[in-house]
């Protein structure tokens, strides 16, 4: 009788350790699925924005706002307002949701500098900064304050 408890104290023995393996397999698996789904939601993610410049660069090529951005950078004329804002916005926008992309950890530190870099440029148009000082409380707090800052060292 001691041998019989004894095997089947010794098969529960391997039985309970095969059990514990197979959760830590099952973990390391989970972690590697995770990471995996990371990556290619940060692909994801980055291709969506690629598309959203190409989209927003298009909107460059529209006979109106083609001509009204030409005589803009040549000293600008008043009835041209309707198509900078709406470039402006437009531009933001794209901004902010690179922005929360970056905040979420879907947009990498190095890809988020370099769009900083093209922030600072784009905020020293006068129409970009006519337009941020009239509509910036239709932004996020967070992001009124990326953009502010970025103003402030002008």
């Amino acid at each position: 009788m001691t041998n019989a408890s004894s095997s089947g104290r010794g098969f529960g023995y391997w039985l309970n350790i095969f059990a514990n393996l197979a959760v830590v397999g099952g973990i390391v698996f989970l972690g590697i699925e995770v990471r995996q789904n990371t990556q290619m939601m940060r692909a994801q993610t980055r291709n969506e924005i690629s598309q959203s410049i190409i989209g927003f660069l298009d909107l460059e090529r529209e006979p109106g706002m083609r001509e009204a951005l030409q005589r803009q950078w040549q000293g600008g004329v008043e009835g041209d307002q309707y198509y900078l804002r709406n470039y402006a916005n437009t531009m933001l926008r794209l901004w902010e949701n690179i922005y929360y992309q970056y905040e979420s950890g879907l947009f990498e530190d190095a890809e988020f500098q370099a769009e900083i870099v093209v922030w600072d440029r784009a905020t020293r148009q006068p129409f970009v900064m006519d337009y941020w000082n009239s509509a910036r409380d239709e932004y996020s707090e967070t992001f009124r304050g990326v953009i502010d800052s970025l103003i402030a060292l002008h």
